[in-house]
C-alpha cells in the first residue's frame, strides 16, 4: 500500500481543520422533526435568493443554487521550501503534483541573508534562514443539499434548512435575504430556554402545543418538541437570533 506523503498529510490536516471552522453557524438545539411542522418541502431554492454572497469579513463566499448551499473558503499555508517531497514540482508561482497534475497557486518567499530582523521578518519570510512557500488553498464545503436528510422549507421570507442529526433529531438553520444582505441564523441556547420557560414545558399536554424538552440528555443537545404555531412564533420573535451575514455579489463567484 502506498504510504501517505508527509507534505500531503499536512495539507490534508489543515483542510480538515479549516472545514470544521467554516461549516457555518451551529447550535446545540435540535428538533424532533423538520420545521415548520406540516409545511411543504421545497425541491430547490427560488431564483430570488439564488446567487453568490461574500462573508462580511471576506473570509469566504456562499453560493446558493438549485438545492445547494456551498461555502468556499481560501486560506494560506506556509511551509519551508525544502519540506516539499519529490512528488511536487515548483514552476514559478504554481506547485504541480507530478502524479495527478493538480496545480496549486503559491507565493515563493526568498530568504535574504543578513536581513532576518528587518525585511524578512516584516514581509513574513521564514526567519530560520530558509526559503518558504505560501500555498493558497481553496476549500469548498457543501453545507446543505436537498435530500431526505436535508429538507428545505419556508415560512414568510425565511428559508428553513433542516439537517438530520440522527434518526430522531434535526438541526435547523434559517436563511433570509433583505436589501442584498443574506443572513444565516441559528437558535442559541438562551433563546430556546427562554421560550421553554415562558410556555411552561412541564405541562406537555398544553392545548397551544407549547415548546417542551423531549430529551435534554441526548448527545446532540437539547431536543425540542414544538407545534407549528409555537415554531412560527419563535421565528417571528427573532428566535433565530445569532448567525452570519453575507453581502450579495451576483449570480456566482469564486474567491480571488
Amino acid at each position: 500500500m502506498e504510504s501517505i506523503r508527509p507534505f500531503h498529510f499536512l495539507v490534508g490536516v489543515v483542510i480538515i481543520f479549516a472545514a470544521a471552522c467554516n461549516s457555518g453557524p451551529v447550535s446545540s438545539i435540535v428538533f424532533d422533526r423538520p420545521q415548520p411542522a406540516g409545511a411543504k418541502d421545497l425541491s430547490q431554492f427560488p431564483q430570488k435568493i439564488s446567487g453568490a454572497y461574500r462573508a462580511e469579513d471576506s473570509s469566504s463566499i456562499l453560493n446558493i443554487r438549485e438545492g445547494l448551499v456551498i461555502r468556499k473558503t481560501r486560506f494560506d499555508l506556509k511551509v519551508a521550501a525544502d519540506s516539499l517531497d519529490s512528488c511536487c514540482l515548483l514552476s514559478g508561482d504554481t506547485l504541480i503534483d507530478k502524479s495527478s497534475g493538480e496545480k496549486t497557486g503559491v507565493t515563493v518567499q526568498r530568504f535574504e541573508p543578513g536581513k532576518i530582523n528587518e525585511k524578512n521578518s516584516k514581509s513574513g519570510k521564514d526567519s530560520s534562514g530558509k526559503d518558504s512557500i505560501v500555498l493558497h488553498l481553496d476549500w469548498a464545503d457543501t453545507l446543505f443539499r436537498v435530500s431526505t436528510d436535508h429538507i428545505l422549507r419556508s415560512y414568510r421570507q425565511y428559508y428553513l434548512l433542516n439537517e438530520r442529526s440522527d434518526d430522531s433529531t434535526w438541526v435547523v438553520r434559517s436563511l433570509d435575504l433583505h436589501d442584498n444582505i443574506l443572513t444565516m441564523r441559528y437558535i442559541p441556547d438562551s433563546v430556546a430556554l427562554h421560550y421553554l420557560g415562558e410556555s411552561g414545558h412541564d405541562t406537555p399536554g398544553d392545548s397551544d402545543g407549547a415548546a417542551r424538552v423531549a430529551d435534554s440528555t441526548a448527545s446532540t443537545g437539547i431536543r425540542l418538541q414544538v407545534s407549528r404555531r409555537q415554531f412560527r412564533k419563535m421565528v417571528r420573535q427573532n428566535g433565530f437570533a445569532e448567525g452570519e451575514r453575507f453581502v450579495r455579489m451576483g449570480d456566482s463567484a469564486d474567491l480571488k
